[in-house]
C-alpha cells in the first residue's frame, strides 16, 4: 500500500500495517531542540498510567539497550532474531550508537519508564548518495507494556524527525498484518 501523508507531503509511506496520520492520539511534548531541530525530547501519560521518557540513545545507553533486546528476543516471534542470537558486545553497541549520532539521516531513540528501557525505535537512511533521502523504520516494545500507545509514540516522534531533517523524503515501514 502506498500513501501520501497529507501533514508530510514530501514523505511516503509504504506499509502493510495501520500506521495512519491523524489518528487522533495525542503527545505531551515537551520542547527542545535536536541537532538543530524543533524536536524534542518528551514525556508523555500512557494509558496505565506511567510517565514515558522518548528520548534520543546514547552510547551509555548500550548496556541497557542490549539487555533490551534480550528480553524483546524471547516475546515476540515477529523479530528477525531469537532469544540468544543477537550477538553484540557493550563496546560494539555502543560505537554503533555513537556512528548513527553522527548520521544525518539516521536515529535511534528509546523510550523510558523510571530509566528503564521499554521500548526503541530507529531509522536508517541509505548509504550511497541516491538513496541517502529512504530509510527503514523499525520499532519494538516490550511486550508488558503492549498495548499503551508507546509504538504510536515513538513512530510520531520519528516521522517529525524525518520531516524536519531536511533529508529524509521517503519512509519504509514493514509490517506483517498478523502482528
Amino acid at each position: 500500500m502506498k500513501k501520501k501523508w497529507g501533514l508530510y507531503p514530501r514523505l511516503t509511506c509504504h506499509s502493510v500495517g495501520t500506521l495512519r496520520p491523524g489518528s487522533g492520539l495525542s503527545s505531551f511534548f515537551h520542547f527542545s531542540r535536536y541537532r538543530g531541530l524543533n524536536l524534542t525530547a518528551f514525556s508523555s501519560q500512557i494509558k496505565n498510567g506511567y510517565s514515558v521518557l522518548i528520548r534520543e540513545a546514547r552510547g551509555s545507553d548500550a548496556s541497557k539497550i542490549l539487555e533490551f533486546i534480550d528480553t524483546i528476543s524471547s516475546e515476540s516471534d515477529f523479530l528477525t532474531f531469537g532469544q540468544g542470537e543477537f550477538i553484540m558486545s557493550v563496546e560494539q553497541e555502543k560505537e554503533f550508537l555513537d556512528k548513527i549520532a553522527k548520521q544525518n539521516n539516521a536515529l535511534f531513540i528509546v523510550a523510558e519508564i523510571d530509566s528503564k528501557i521499554i521500548g526503541t525505535a530507529s531509522f536508517s537512511g541509505g548509504a550511497r548518495p541516491r538513496i541517502l533521502h529512504i530509510g527503514e523504520l523499525s520499532v519494538s516494545v516490550l511486550k508488558e507494556y503492549w498495548g499503551n500507545g508507546i509504538g504510536t509514540e515513538l513512530i510520531k516522534y520519528m516521522i517529525d524527525w524525518c520531516k524536519q531533517s531536511g533529508v529524509i523524503r521517503k519512509i519504509n515501514l514493514i509490517v506483517r498484518d498478523d502482528n
